[in-house]
């Protein structure tokens, strides 16, 4: 059983409606961003649930850069 998704049902809906106004033709990008393990991911795979099958999303992600490469 997976974790329930609390206190983010503001910013669920922001990426909800964005999808919204994308399908009656005003395209966005979202950008999410914040300090490690805020639930950053767990928003999203929430949102990728609510919108699974409506729309294709591309999703990337970023190299810490603060942490120094193996030799």
């Amino acid at each position: 059983m997976g974790a329930e998704l609390v206190e983010r049902d503001v910013e669920l809906a922001a990426l909800v409606a964005s999808v919204d106004a994308a399908a009656s033709g005003e395209g966005s990008a979202m950008l999410v961003l914040g300090e490690a393990g805020i639930g950053k991911s767990s928003l999203i795979r929430e949102f990728l649930r609510a919108v699974e099958g409506q729309v294709r999303v591309l999703m990337g992600t970023c190299d810490d850069l603060l942490t120094p490469r193996t030799f």
